[in-house]
């Protein structure tokens, strides 16, 4: 059976350990991006943004982006939010990503959705 010791128990509670949120923003718009970046603010996160989904690709080249989550639009100039998401997917990027989108389409959002969480 394990004891602890109050010179652990004191160690542990001053190592207090938060994870902030890290999210990549990728709209076209810049008060979209601007809106979400403020949300993330409020909840005590971290973001970075791209303005299409080529800045978004490109970010993640040389792989040391690590994102626990990307807000990606669907239309944007470059590079769209489907094109994007399938090439980060192919490049083995595991960040959940949510489409966003304020078009309201069927057959678009289905498509749009088979590669975002």
């Amino acid at each position: 059976m394990a004891t602890t010791s109050t010179g652990d128990i004191e160690k542990t509670k001053s190592v207090e350990v938060k994870k902030k949120l890290n999210v990549l923003i990728v709209d076209d718009d810049t008060v979209i991006r601007k809106l979400h970046e403020n949300i993330i603010k409020s909840i005590g996160g971290i973001s970075q943004t791209a303005k299409n989904g080529e800045e978004a690709v490109n970010i993640h080249r040389d792989g040391n982006a690590s994102f626990d989550l990307i807000l990606m639009d669907k239309e944007m100039p470059e590079r769209d939010g489907l094109s994007a998401t399938k090439k980060l997917r192919e490049m083995k990027v595991t960040s959940m990503i949510i489409g966003v989108t304020t078009l309201a389409d069927n057959e678009e959002e289905h498509a749009f959705d088979f590669h975002f969480n």
